[in-house]
């Protein structure tokens, strides 16, 4: 039987400091970076797309198969991995969990379970890393975005961290702000978790790396050059308040390590 293969899976949610990780990781040499990517999710963002349009890794006999009709989405995941390992690169799915555990405005009601995990695992060892990001924090960013705005409530927004929390994260967890801290040291450990190797001269291109997705037109840091801790945005007492009286809300602090602001 030939070896069962290995996919490396990049756990987060929306506007939890992931595009800029993933400017700095798929800026490495080695990697080949595939992002938002869902078993659900093709029809708004395509594997094939990025695979082919980004990092040329179908051959035209696959390119043939491919338009010949659909292929399970395992079989898909594992022919980009082979494809980009015989290119000398190293794929790393960075999945969409937005679609898992918050669903609008793209799906009216989300699963609540990590399908990439629920769907890759009878198909191939993976090979496991989240990141995460303060509720308070993630939730004002999300604010930002237009196509958010009117599609969740703060109650679906917490109760879908901790459902995350509870069914998805994986030993190695990253903490956004840890990583604007020390992006060399969080960035090593992010690697390691994957079986990635660790490329330092990332620093010389992150800042012009374009194949990602993620909203980062109204980013604070939109343009910056360096890596670095931003203040947080100021937050009315009512909502800190509403924050504080939720059960989820405080089973994610615990989980992750985080303090609620005094």
């Amino acid at each position: 039987m030939p070896d069962r293969p290995t996919l490396r899976l990049w756990h987060n949610l929306a506007r939890s400091g992931s595009t800029l990780i993933g400017r700095c990781l798929g800026s490495m040499r080695s990697v080949c970076l595939l992002s938002e990517i869902h078993p659900l999710g093709a029809r708004f963002l395509n594997p094939f797309k990025q695979a082919h349009g980004w990092f040329k890794l179908f051959t035209p006999e696959d390119i043939r198969r491919l338009n010949a009709g659909p292929i399970p989405y395992p079989e898909l995941m594992i022919l980009m991995d082979r494809r980009a390992t015989e290119r000398g690169r190293q794929l790393v799915i960075r999945s969409w969990e937005h679609l898992d555990f918050y669903g609008p405005p793209f799906l009216a009601k989300p699963p609540m379970r990590p399908l990439n995990l629920e769907v890759l695992s009878p198909a191939a060892n993976l090979l496991r890393v989240a990141t995460v990001r303060h509720p308070i924090d993630q939730w004002i960013s999300l604010g930002t975005l237009k196509v958010m705005q009117g599609h969740l409530s703060l109650e679906q927004h917490l109760s879908g961290y901790r459902k995350f929390v509870e069914t998805c994260l994986p030993e190695t967890v990253i903490r956004y702000e840890d990583f604007t801290k020390n992006p060399d040291g969080e960035l090593k450990r992010m690697c390691q978790a994957i079986g990635v190797e660790f490329d330092p001269t990332y620093t010389e291109r992150w800042p012009d790396y374009t194949t990602i997705t993620g909203d980062i037109h109204n980013s604070r840091g939109l343009g910056a050059r360096e890596i670095k801790p931003m203040p947080r945005r100021e937050v009315k007492p009512s909502l800190l308040a509403q924050f504080d009286a939720s059960e989820d809300y405080h089973v994610v602090l615990k989980a992750l390590g985080y303090g609620h602001p005094e």
